[in-house]
């Protein structure tokens, strides 16, 4: 269990870090919608823009609170596009606790691979 909650500790300073930054600032929060691929991808008819733009703060913060922060490749791309902080290149061991966590809360602690019984 403590395990578990140092990874979901992390995941939460990793939410609440950017929520604080995209809330503080409106250029952060600029940057974040135009350089997030889930947002780029959207298409919006010309006669809805004013009703998109009126909520567009709650999409942002709604992605971001649907987002599953243990996903470090995308979290890393969220944080490098938006706020210009680099994570490590090499982050295969914070990966492999974030697997065994993974582990623990889907398979009572056993990986994916069953091995022989004799």
């Amino acid at each position: 269990m403590l395990y578990v909650s140092a990874i979901i500790a992390m995941e939460a300073y990793l939410l609440d870090n950017f929520l604080s930054a995209v809330n503080s600032d409106k250029v952060i929060f600029r940057k974040y919608i135009e350089t997030t691929e889930h947002f780029r991808r959207q298409k919006i008819q010309l006669s809805n823009i004013f009703k998109e733009s009126e909520g567009i703060d709650k999409r942002g913060r709604a992605y971001l609170t649907k987002l599953l922060w243990h996903r470090l490749s995308d979290v890393a791309k969220l944080y490098r596009d938006t706020l210009g902080i680099h994570f490590p290149k090499d982050m295969t061991q914070l990966l492999d606790a974030v697997q065994i966590r993974h582990d623990f809360v889907h398979r009572n602690g056993r990986t994916q691979t069953v091995k022989k019984l004799r």
